[in-house]
């Protein structure tokens, strides 16, 4: 949770700072900035219903989460930054750093884990306003009950659906 305050935090900082108009010339650049709700599967950007946010500068914060109540309790929540590498409003790849924390409490045992990492992704419209990306994570866990950390030694695809508004 720490490490989705901070990227909020990042975040905040840098979007405050926007101007209008990003060239030398003083002309508007194109507005690459938008809002989407939807689904998400990734080992770094969330698992479950997410938020996301493009802004101007081709940067984006993205939260997820999806809280499961069955025998136990069990959640999925996380965040992450986001680096788009195109001007390209309709489809364009990009980077992603950010971490999900997964935590379940079932007959006394728990389980806390937090997923970290990098990824790769490309988003592109399938409609005017929906969009759906796909992402190849590399990714490390943080066991919290053993103190220790894992590496994954293989990456893992992820996948989302958003509306675009």
């Amino acid at each position: 949770m720490v490490i989705a305050l901070v990227n909020f935090v990042f975040c905040v900082a840098v979007w405050s700072q926007e101007s209008k108009n990003d060239s030398l010339s003083g002309e508007p650049s194109v507005d690459l900035s938008s809002h989407q709700l939807g689904l998400n599967l990734s080992t770094n950007q969330g698992v479950g219903l997410s938020y996301k946010y493009w802004s101007k500068r081709k940067l984006g914060l993205q939260i997820s989460a999806l809280p499961i109540f069955i025998q136990g309790i069990e959640y999925f929540a996380g965040a992450s930054l986001l680096y788009r590498f195109d001007q390209n409003r309709d489809h364009f790849p990009y980077a992603s750093i950010g971490a999900i924390h997964f935590a379940q409490e079932d007959q006394g045992k728990n389980l806390d884990l937090t997923l970290f990492g990098i990824g790769a992704g490309y988003e592109f419209n399938i409609r005017k306003s929906l969009v759906f990306n796909i992402k190849i994570d590399l990714t490390a866990a943080y066991d919290w009950e053993e103190e220790n950390v894992r590496f994954i030694p293989f990456p893992l695809p992820g996948i989302g659906l958003m509306y675009r508004f």
